[in-house]
């Protein structure tokens, strides 16, 4: 997610100064370079986090996922807060530029993803790669259909 995340925020930030710009002058276009900048910072370090867990074990990779987005909404809410009262910041340029890089980027990484099959493959300790189909040697294996005789067809009937 990492290596996706600052390519794209580079050409991201440039459109998104020289759009807003003409449109909202010097103050929306140093706030939509904000906006990107934290929208991308944040892609970055959760890349970086998720690479960091993922290496140590699968339940490690869960739980910085997990507090990882928690932290994300807390520093948004708190930005949002601290930043309200500043006159400088354009308030709609804010909003449409941290929407549109935050679509841009999460399209970014999906192709990067789709692309690569093996970015988010795991492998755990005893070899076996996590989030690999696990066929059970049963007749009950996970996808196939249960088959039975006639003695079980006769017992629920």
């Amino acid at each position: 997610m990492a290596r996706a995340a600052l390519p794209v925020g580079l050409v991201l930030a440039v459109l998104a100064v020289s759009a807003a710009l003409p449109l909202r002058g010097t103050a929306g276009a140093l706030t939509a370079l904000g906006a990107v900048a934290f929208v991308v910072g944040n892609f970055y370090l959760t890349g970086r986090a998720l690479a960091w867990g993922g290496r140590i074990s699968p339940t490690v990779l869960q739980a910085v996922a997990l507090g990882g987005f928690f932290l994300k909404l807390v520093a948004l809410a708190v930005a949002l807060v601290l930043l309200r009262p500043v006159e400088a910041i354009d308030g709609p340029v804010l909003a449409i530029s941290t929407v549109v890089a935050t679509v841009v980027v999460l399209v970014a990484e999906v192709r990067l993803v789709s692309q690569e099959a093996t970015f988010w493959w795991l492998v755990s300790s005893s070899s076996e790669a996590v989030g690999q189909p696990h066929v059970s040697s049963s007749s009950e294996a996970v996808g196939q259909p249960h088959v039975s005789s006639s003695s079980e067809a006769v017992g629920r009937s």
